[in-house]
């Protein structure tokens, strides 16, 4: 559990500066989504809360947490850019990186992965 907070923590410092540069340069207030998955367990709660604080600590940013219906899902969304993050382990996105994700995409992407 510390673990899983530990690495949520990670990924919520870097989202919150890249998040606050954008808002930083100017531009109208933007949309963020954060795909978490189904609605039961740690990741939808812990989506609402870092969109909530993103919305509080950052200017010009809205965001939102979306669940899904499976993993797939999260992972198509997060590849077509409909989301601005979404929670994956890891050895998937080694895969979608290398195109061995077919459910997702035969395409090699470019994904970051943050992770402690």
């Amino acid at each position: 559990m510390e673990e899983t907070w530990s690495i949520a923590c990670l990924m919520f410092a870097v989202l919150l500066g890249g998040l606050a540069q954008n808002a930083l340069s100017g531009e109208q207030k933007r949309a963020f989504s954060i795909a978490t998955r189904g609605i039961g367990g740690v990741w939808c709660p812990l989506g609402g809360s870092i969109s909530s604080v993103v919305n509080q600590k950052v200017p010009g940013i809205q965001a939102t947490a979306e669940s899904t219906t499976a993993v797939v899902d999260t992972r198509k969304l997060l590849v077509n850019k409909r989301v601005g993050m979404a929670f994956c382990e890891d050895y998937q996105i080694a895969f979608i990186n290398e195109g061995k994700l077919a459910a997702v995409s035969d395409k090699v992407q470019a994904v970051r992965l943050v992770i402690k």
